[in-house]
């Protein structure tokens, strides 16, 4: 587990994302990561577009 500070950047709040975890996730600056809320946690994960063909 790592702690990570809150800071503001503009109108919005900022989380930095720990090495190991982009490492492990494979994300990269201008990917997308979807938050969600249940039971008081947020779970983060990297957002998967739809495949356009499936639409």
């Amino acid at each position: 587990m790592e702690i990570r500070r809150v800071f503001k950047s503009g109108n919005s709040y900022v989380v930095s994302l720990p090495k190991n975890v982009v490492e492990t996730f494979g994300v990269k600056a201008g990917d997308h990561i979807e938050f969600s809320i249940r039971d008081g946690k947020v779970t983060i994960k990297p957002y998967k577009r739809p495949d356009r063909a499936v639409l």
